[in-house]
């Protein structure tokens, strides 16, 4: 079967699902993990990085299926899955309201998700409280 290249295809499922072709970074996501620390992610537009933090994404929910061939199929616990939360910022705001209202509207819909409500205001602590009880 032929594979195509996944011009402007972020999601690693469809990637993966529909054999398109990949690059295996995989085992950056082990070093990270294993390394455990804060990370910002910073490279040019186009360069992948949604792409990279979707591919975390379905390896901490434990889609195993999709690494098959993979570096992380062989060094990966798929058995733990995690409570994932994404937010993108695939979009241009006006000004800082715009931006609070953006956030604060992701953050109910993963609250939403999660079944979770929040109470604060201050959208860094909207941010602790829904974490924690996801992590609960």
């Amino acid at each position: 079967m032929d594979k195509n290249l996944p011009i402007g295809i972020s999601s690693f499922e469809e990637i993966r699902t529909y054999n398109y072709y990949y690059v295996d970074k995989t085992h950056f996501i082990k070093k990270l993990c294993d390394q455990g620390s804060y990370y910002f992610l910073s490279r040019p537009r186009r360069f992948g990085k949604s792409l990279f933090l979707d591919t975390i994404k379905c390896a901490l929910e434990g889609k195993r299926e999709l690494f098959h061939g993979l570096f992380l199929q062989n060094h990966w616990d798929g058995d733990t899955q995690f409570s994932t939360i994404q937010f993108s910022f695939d979009t241009t705001f006006k000004n800082s309201s715009d931006l609070e209202d953006f956030i604060k509207s992701l953050q109910d819909y993963w609250a939403e998700f999660y079944n979770i409500k929040l109470s604060l205001q201050n959208i860094g602590f909207r941010n602790i409280q829904l974490i924690e009880n996801i992590y609960k």
